[in-house]
């Protein structure tokens, strides 16, 4: 009786040490997986137009609060359609790899259709020299080229 009273009460403290355990780990490995909502379509709340771009960088639509249209690059012939979205700071181009693109088999979805690079968009603040995941559609083929007024920031 007395082995059987003993595993009783083992049963019964064991799983919740480990319980906690694994709760612990599971919240450790889903902060690492933060879903940023790179490419989700967001509003500038400012008109836009093809040479100066906008943003929005109190977004609540987009988890970093940063919504942005960049200017259409140089190089860059056709007007993509491609609406205003969510964005976040980035390193290089893996941090832009989870986004959002559009639906090709929609005519009204308006989100990138080619992908995300990260890249420099703007030259003036709050968002001057910082890097951004930005649509390819604004993007000519070779990529973005680090604006000048931010060259000696990156090199800092």
């Amino acid at each position: 009786m007395r082995s059987s009273a003993l595993t009783a009460v083992t049963s019964r403290i064991l799983p919740g040490p480990f319980a906690m355990l694994g709760l612990a780990l599971l919240a450790v490995v889903s902060a690492g997986c933060e879903n940023l909502a790179i490419g989700r379509s967001c509003d500038t709340l400012a008109e836009t137009n093809i040479s100066n771009g906008a943003y929005n960088d109190q977004a609540l639509e987009c988890p970093s609060r940063i919504c942005i249209k960049p200017p259409r690059a140089m190089g860059v012939g056709i007007d993509t359609q491609t609406a205003a979205f969510c964005t976040a700071e980035c390193s290089n181009n893996d941090d832009c790899a989870e986004s959002e693109k559009r639906d090709p088999k929609s005519a009204t979805d308006k989100r990138c259709t080619t992908g995300f690079a990260c890249a420099i968009p703007f030259s003036l603040p709050p968002l001057g020299c910082k890097k951004l995941c930005v649509c390819k559609d604004f993007l000519p083929k070779d990529g973005l080229p680090t604006p000048v007024a931010c060259l000696n920031a990156e090199k800092k």
